[in-house]
C-alpha cells in the first residue's frame, strides 16, 4: 500500500513537471521514412537510458509499448507510463525477456509503436544490447533512433547512465534519426554490425538534436 501510495505521489508531481515543459520535434522525415517501411506502420523507438526522462514525456502522443524491467525499479516505471498511455511489457534480458518479447510482437502487430531503452537496464552505457536487432528481425520492423535533448539537465554522474533529469520549464527537442532496418535472416557479422549501426546512429542523432536546440524557433511543435 505504502509503494503505491508513494508511486501515486511522484506520478502526481512528474505531470506537474512535465506541464512545464517546452517540447518540439526535429528529423520529421525520418519519422515519415519508418511509418512507410511497415505495413502497419508500426516501428521500435530506440533511445540511451540516460534520457529515459525526457523520452517517456517527448514520444507519450505516440502512445508506445514500453519495455520495461520486471525490477522493484521497473514496478514504478510501469505505473507511470501506463497512467500517461502507454501499453507495457515486462521483461529484460536477464529475467522474463521472452514474455516481454512476445508482448511488443502483438503491439507491433497491431499497428503500435514500441519503445526499448537499448542499453538498459544496467548498462554499459551507450552500448546497444541484441534484444532490439532481434525485435526488429523477427517482426520486420524498422528501428527509430530518437534523442529527446533538454536545455541543461540536472546529471546524474554516480549513476551508471548518467541519467539527465529535465529542470523545470526546459526546452526539450525530440530529434528522429535515420532508419535502421534489420534483414530476416542477416549473418552472425551482420547482426554485429547493426548493433554498431545503431550505437553510431544514436551517436549521431544526439549530436544533432544539440545543434537543434540552437534553431528552436526553426523547428516543428507537432510529429504529424
Amino acid at each position: 500500500m505504502f509503494r503505491k501510495m508513494t508511486h501515486q505521489l511522484v506520478y502526481i508531481l512528474l505531470r506537474l513537471l512535465y506541464s512545464t515543459y517546452r517540447l518540439k520535434f526535429s528529423g520529421l522525415e525520418n519519422l515519415e521514412k519508418a511509418k512507410q517501411m511497415h505495413p502497419n506502420g508500426s516501428f521500435i523507438f530506440a533511445l540511451w537510458h540516460e534520457h529515459f526522462l525526457a523520452g517517456i514525456f517527448s514520444i507519450r502522443g505516440f502512445s508506445p509499448c514500453a519495455m520495461v524491467s520486471p525490477s522493484k525499479d521497473g514496478d514504478f516505471v510501469a505505473h507511470l507510463v501506463t497512467k500517461l498511455g502507454y501499453s507495457v511489457a515486462r521483461g529484460s534480458s536477464s529475467r522474463g525477456g521472452r514474455q516481454a518479447r512476445n508482448d511488443a510482437v502483438r503491439a507491433l502487430e497491431t499497428g503500435q509503436v514500441a519503445a526499448i531503452t537499448v542499453d538498459g537496464p544496467r548498462g554499459p552505457r551507450n552500448r546497444c544490447k541484441a534484444g532490439v536487432i532481434h525485435l526488429s528481425q523477427t517482426t520486420k520492423t524498422p528501428i527509430l533512433p530518437i534523442s529527446p535533448i533538454t536545455q541543461s539537465p540536472k546529471v546524474f554522474n554516480k549513476s551508471w547512465d548518467k541519467n539527465k533529469f529535465p529542470r523545470p520549464f526546459s526546452k526539450i527537442v525530440l530529434r528522429f534519426g535515420e532508419v535502421v532496418y534489420v534483414p530476416e535472416k542477416p549473418t552472425a557479422e551482420e547482426f554485429n554490425s547493426f548493433r554498431e549501426k545503431l550505437d553510431e546512429g544514436l551517436i549521431s542523432t544526439e549530436k544533432v538534436a544539440t545543434k537543434d536546440l540552437e534553431d528552436w524557433k526553426k523547428l516543428s511543435k507537432t510529429h504529424s
